[in-house]
């Protein structure tokens, strides 16, 4: 069962606000808002299945309480951001380039334009929508580096279609 704190700590892991929850459970915000101020009992199995797999999905477990009390923690090793290599945009270049940290070693990732959803005559900023998805985009990067699935250079290239949006 899903304490109301387990759910706002994996939450916070994940850095997600109810809206996001909702979207990746299929929860209505409303429901969220009232479990986890705790002014809702018991919740039905359907809801508490369906936040229990998105949090899953995104890579964090519900600890039952074992002494200590309920918790959250992340599956596995989770990349750490840690900087931009360029934060101006250049008209030539469709990707942006930026460095991380997993599993004690530091990497570097691209991420294609294309692959965070800007065409060629998009008005928006490659930075905030890089900001944005930063999350997707380490998850990804990191997967491919799980996977070998690097540049000879050792470079995470993240391309189109290769992230869920």
């Amino acid at each position: 069962m899903i304490s109301p704190a387990q759910c706002r700590a994996a939450r916070a892991l994940l850095t997600w606000s109810q809206e996001d929850l909702e979207k990746r459970s299929g929860v209505a915000k409303r429901t969220i808002a009232e479990f986890e101020r705790e002014g809702r009992g018991q919740l039905q199995t359907k809801i508490e299945d369906a936040l229990r797999a998105a949090f899953t999905e995104a890579g964090v477990e519900l600890i039952e309480q074992n002494g200590g009390g309920d918790g959250a923690r992340f599956i596995r090793p989770v990349p750490r951001f840690v900087r931009l290599f360029r934060r101006d945009d250049v008209d030539h270049r469709r990707w942006v380039a930026f460095a991380f940290d997993y599993k004690g070693e530091r990497l570097t990732g691209f991420v294609r334009y294309e692959a965070i959803g800007i065409g060629d005559t998009a008005d928006q900023d490659p930075v905030e929508v890089f900001d944005h998805y930063r999350r997707k985009i380490l998850l990804c990067a990191a997967g491919k580096f799980d996977r070998g699935d690097l540049d000879p250079d050792g470079r995470a290239l993240i391309q189109a279609g290769e992230i869920d949006l």
